[in-house]
């Protein structure tokens, strides 16, 4: 890490004999005499490590007036329960835009035997050295996830450095009872416009007896190989049907 940088990124990893939880890493800021300027604190990305485990974790602070140093601390819980084993990402690809910057898309899997829900994955960016430069996180475009089930997601990197030599891809998810609502999609159809853009049109149809609210369509493209190329999503209309 460079403390001449705003933000302190890196990475931290589980020395215990067990899984703990709720990671906090505190920055404390000196002058050069050795005075504190201030704190900031942050936790890391994932939010359960067993042993050995590595996770990022990113302190974000504007440098304060007559910063030359500073220590990290860290401090951490026992975890009471095992986490979700990682969700292997089965397939990604990354690409530059102007706005946006980085831009990543992949799928995802459930592996496991229970439903599991609010699927995050965490992008880490290495340079050369095979230091962290960056740190990002997103959600899955599905947010419950039967086993075998697959989800795509998609993030950009607007802010940081961006000039990667590799990048890691991990998962967080949680076990759920929660079951997703019954619904399918009716009707579809799409047409690319003048400016060469792709879309699509169709209806959704619930088929459970209650009404369901705030669910997004999830729109997943593949290339001749059955490699994610890109995904999006997009709200129905009404919210609730």
């Amino acid at each position: 890490m460079s403390n001449q940088s705003a933000d302190f990124v890196a990475s931290v990893g589980n020395n215990t004999a067990g899984s703990v939880r709720y990671v906090r890493l505190t920055a404390t800021y000196y002058d050069g005499l050795g005075e504190v300027l201030g704190t900031t604190s942050a936790y890391t990305q994932h939010d359960t490590l067993i042993p050995g485990q590595v996770s990022p974790f990113k302190i974000s602070r504007a440098s304060p007036a007559g910063f030359a140093s500073y220590t990290l601390a860290v401090e951490y819980s026992a975890a009471t329960s095992s986490p979700v084993p990682p969700l292997p990402v089965l397939s990604y690809r990354t690409w530059i835009a102007t706005p946006g910057g980085l831009w990543v898309a992949g799928e995802l899997r459930n592996t496991t035997a229970t439903n599991v829900k609010s699927v995050k994955i965490i992008l880490t960016l290495y340079n050369q050295a095979g230091t962290v430069i960056n740190v990002h996180y997103a959600y899955s475009a599905i947010d419950i996830l039967l086993p075998a089930q697959k989800a795509p997601f998609r993030t950009s990197v607007s802010s940081g450095p961006t000039d990667y030599v590799t990048l890691t891809l991990s998962t967080d998810a949680r076990s759920t009872t929660d079951v997703p609502p019954n619904l399918r999609t009716i009707s579809l159809n799409s047409h690319t416009d003048h400016l060469g853009w792709l879309h699509f049109a169709g209806m959704v149809q619930n088929l459970g007896a209650a009404p369901v609210a705030n669910e997004d369509v999830v729109v997943t493209l593949y290339d001749a190989t059955g490699t994610l190329v890109n995904c999006a999503t997009d709200p129905t209309d009404p919210s609730t049907i």
